[in-house]
């Protein structure tokens, strides 16, 4: 048992304690008196958002079945309330947290995210051909499986073949770890393919000489 007048205790389940009061001037001891110290599990708390975003961009964070009582991630405070915005600073893997009340108890949820550097495609190909030609369009960005593409022309693959009859812009929407940029518009410029026509005599006697313009 502990002695003195305040008394520290770590129960793991619901316990019961008592104490008792001597006088130190008399030496008489009081009866017992007992306390229950109700121990409860508190149930969990989940951070609501998205698991990956870009550099610079804003995160929109909540939790569900609780109440927040504060927002932090290993760096800085986010302060108090039902959401969050947070906005990563560094590229890599970043851990927002939340203490959060669960049944009167004080809980830390967390959520990891990844960021990702923003994307910046640019479109290279052929940007002028000769009317009935064609040209092939490339984005910059790797073609590692994690890439998506979205041509204004349907298109979805990094490099698209196209023979426009009249000049004609093209751009295309790149998504990549939950980033999104945009390449374009470029546009390819038509030539028209110059006519040759002849002038002149095309019916000579042999041994002649025909002049053709």
């Amino acid at each position: 048992g502990q002695k003195g007048h305040i008394a520290f205790f770590n129960p793991a389940t619901t316990t019961n304690y008592w104490v008792q009061f001597t006088d130190t001037t008399t030496n008489c001891v009081s009866e017992k008196s007992y306390v229950t110290v109700r121990v409860t599990t508190p149930g969990t708390a989940t951070i609501n958002g998205p698991a990956s975003t870009c550099l610079g961009d804003n995160v929109e964070l909540s939790v569900s079945g609780a109440t927040p009582v504060r927002w932090y991630t290993d760096y800085a405070e986010l302060g108090i309330g039902s959401t969050c915005t947070y906005t990563p600073t560094e590229v890599g893997t970043s851990t927002v947290y939340c203490n959060v009340n669960v049944d009167g108890c004080v809980v830390k949820a967390e959520k990891t995210i990844t960021v990702s550097p923003q994307l910046s495609p640019t479109i290279s190909g052929n940007l002028s051909i000769c009317a009935g030609e064609s040209a092939t369009l490339t984005v910059s960005t790797p073609d590692d499986g994690q890439t998506t593409y979205k041509w204004n022309n349907n298109e979805t693959t990094r490099s698209i073949t196209v023979s426009p009859a009249t000049p004609t812009s093209y751009s295309v929407e790149v998504t990549r770890n939950g980033c999104t940029a945009t390449a374009g518009p470029v546009e390819v410029v038509v030539n028209t393919k110059p006519s040759i026509s002849f002038t002149g005599g095309t019916s000579v006697c042999k041994g002649s000489i025909a002049s053709i313009t």
